[in-house]
């Protein structure tokens, strides 16, 4: 509100020098104007004073008259001139702020150009990385699985939203096959974090959302508190599973 206020207060301020300015030449127009009167009425005052001269100091007289209404004219044409000497200056300053005003707004354009291109750069990075860590959970080398699976969990973080999904399901898969059991755990960890934060997201847009657990190995998983209706649970292996206050309204395969 106070920005809008100062530019309101700038534009009054420039509609007054304008209506200024306007005035301004109005005034020295009838001061052109009127300026050849004076001068015939100088010249008629000068006339009358003169007494009965020589032929010699008469063509002085008129030399002198002559120079006197050039430089009268002279001065006329530069008061008509003057006032588009002012304008002159002031498109000049218009002009050099309007070019400030276009460098600046080049320089935010950059900017932001500058911007999105480390945002795009560090997606793509963040990519790579994702991308060689679900390939290292289908490694043979049990350490590089377990590398794997302590670092997708720190993409469930708020600043890695754009890769909560693929998180979730890359856990979900897993947890369908066989591993080691303490590779299992590692899995489990972080698909108790990746649940909830998917079926907060998901059912919030689809409410018929069915989620498939089949198959998968949940030992001593955490799923209390959580709406798992409609979820396919068969032949899930849930022994030892936390299901303290769990929604299982019409779960499938539950016995």
């Amino acid at each position: 509100m106070e920005i809008f206020d100062l530019f309101k207060l700038k534009k009054m301020k420039a509609n007054r020098l304008i209506w200024f300015a306007i005035l301004f030449v109005i005034f020295l127009m009838l001061l052109m104007i009127t300026k050849p009167y004076w001068g015939q009425q100088s010249s008629v005052f000068v006339n009358d004073q003169l007494q009965p001269m020589s032929q010699q100091e008469l063509q002085n007289e008129k030399l002198r008259q002559d120079i006197l209404k050039l430089r009268l004219e002279n001065k006329k044409i530069s008061s008509f001139l003057e006032p588009f000497s002012s304008y002159g200056t002031l498109i000049t300053a218009l002009v050099a702020i309007t070019g400030v005003i276009v460098t600046i707004w080049r320089q935010i354009a950059q900017q932001e150009a500058d911007r999105r291109q480390r945002e795009n750069e560090s997606l793509r990075r963040l990519d790579e990385k994702f991308t060689s860590i679900v390939a290292n959970l289908c490694s043979k080398n049990e350490a590089i699985q377990v590398s794997a699976a302590v670092s997708i969990i720190s993409f469930l973080r708020p600043e890695y939203e754009a890769f909560h999904d693929q998180v979730f399901m890359v856990l979900n898969a897993n947890l369908k096959l066989q591993h080691s059991k303490s590779l299992n755990k590692l899995l489990i960890k972080g698909f108790e974090k990746a649940i909830r934060i998917q079926l907060q997201s998901v059912k919030k847009k689809d409410k018929h959302f069915e989620l498939d657990l089949s198959g998968s190995n949940l030992y001593r998983v955490d799923l209390s508190g959580l709406d798992l209706s409609q979820a396919d649970i068969a032949f899930s292996k849930l022994r030892g599973a936390n299901l303290t206050k769990t929604n299982l309204y019409r779960v499938k395969g539950w016995k």
